[in-house]
């Protein structure tokens, strides 16, 4: 047998990916209750656009209750042909043991799964939302239950009806789930909001931790012009944007670490840099409200408290950030699944060979703080002993310059 290829840091390790998407599919909507079947999703098709001399991303939408959301291309190839081609088996998790051989060739051992769809879609409909969040979960789980531990995965719940979300929580946590994905904002209420004190009690004892994606739920009229256009401008991307960093202000400005201690909070996709101005911003606060005008910095401590893990991208200041964020808040994914800016699937292997981080930092963020983020088995390490070739694909990617920040590489075809 074949060895894993050690890094120039000189160990051999696999990597867990805390970021990674399914495209929902046709078979997505097939776990409905039978009573709930009118909500099932279905499709829009479009006429192909050409917008700012770039393709249209989407040549369909899903309605979904009262919102929209985009139908990826089965193999993810959303911008003139630009970015990783994946096999439509695998991002759909029609064969999730191809996706697997994927893992194996990518040095991961486990991979988080998130939507696509829900990223945006914006329902406001309880009983429609919690029909289909409810066939969402149930494929998810069908989908996973084969994966020997290699998939976990962020369960949908309807925040709309508590006592339904609930029921969506526990569900999940039974059937290999570690997180729940919700937005910095849900039902009208931020995350510290009273509202949500049962449910937040049940997914600290379920052991979930909750996730906040970047995107944020966009109106229906919005939602079918900026997706289905690809965004006119790119100024709507900015509403994506604040999602995390809105949540992540307010479990940084609240007592939510006292009242569920054991809760974790997971900031996904927009790498890290950004903390440095929200905690510059929460520093001048403090102090303005003293005589003296003292900046009370925001330490490791204060954050590891509070149980935040961020994921940051790869060519990010990783020595400043753990300077500054300590060395058990980051950690990192490769977008699986999706074509854009936080596309990488070769990162975990260019952040274990960066020079100006120790080989321990490095290790936290590509392996231990994932496992942290989202309650793992530290054991549990199958790439250990999977047979590798000494050039992987997703090496090759990240070192190619005509890849770039993307790490390009097509895969699974």
């Amino acid at each position: 047998m074949m060895v894993r290829v050690p890094s120039k840091r000189g160990f051999v390790m696999g990597y867990i990916d805390i970021d990674s998407h399914v495209l929902e599919c046709d078979d997505t909507w097939e776990y409905f209750d039978p009573a709930e079947r009118e909500h099932r999703p279905f499709q829009l098709r479009m006429d192909t656009q050409k917008v700012g001399g770039a393709g249209t991303s989407f040549g369909a939408l899903w309605r979904l209750g009262d919102a929209w959301s985009g139908v990826f291309p089965p193999d993810a190839m959303l911008h003139d042909g630009a970015g990783n081609r994946y096999d439509p088996d695998t991002v759909t998790m029609r064969d999730p043991s191809r996706r697997i051989a994927e893992l194996d060739t990518l040095g991961i051992d486990v991979q988080m799964l998130y939507t696509t769809t829900f990223l945006t879609a914006g329902m406001r409909h309880p009983v429609a939302e919690a029909a289909i969040k409810r066939s969402w979960n149930r494929w998810m789980a069908e989908r996973v239950a084969d994966s020997g531990g290699r998939f976990s995965w962020a369960a949908e719940i309807p925040v709309r009806m508590l006592d339904r979300a609930v029921q969506e929580a526990e569900f999940a946590a039974e059937h290999g789930a570690k997180a729940v994905h919700l937005h910095a904002v849900e039902s009208g209420c931020y995350l510290d909001d009273p509202y949500f004190d049962h449910l937040f009690t049940r997914l600290q004892a379920l052991d979930l931790t909750i996730v906040v994606h970047i995107a944020a739920p966009l109106a229906s009229s919005r939602a079918v012009f900026s997706i289905g256009t690809a965004f006119r401008s790119m100024a709507p991307y900015m509403d994506h944007l604040a999602s995390p960093l809105s949540a992540f202000w307010t479990v940084l400005a609240t007592d939510l670490h006292k009242r569920y201690p054991k809760l974790r909070f997971f900031f996904s996709e927009v790498g890290a840099m950004w903390t440095f101005s929200l905690l510059h911003h929460w520093e001048r606060i403090k102090a303005s409200q003293s005589a003296d005008f003292r900046v009370r910095r925001i330490d490791p401590a204060v954050l590891e408290e509070k149980n935040i893990f961020i994921g940051c991208f790869v060519d990010e200041d990783l020595a400043l950030l753990t300077s500054r964020l300590g060395e058990n808040v980051l950690a990192f994914g490769t977008d699986y699944g999706h074509n854009d800016l936080s596309s990488q699937l070769g990162g975990h292997t260019a952040i274990v060979e960066r020079d100006d981080i120790s080989a321990g930092i490095a290790r936290k963020i590509v392996d231990d703080n994932g496992r942290r983020a989202f309650g793992l088995d530290s054991a549990f390490r199958p790439a250990d002993s999977i047979e590798a070739s000494a050039e992987l694909p997703h090496t090759r990617a990240v070192q190619s310059a005509a890849a770039g920040a993307l790490g390009v590489v097509s895969i699974g075809v």
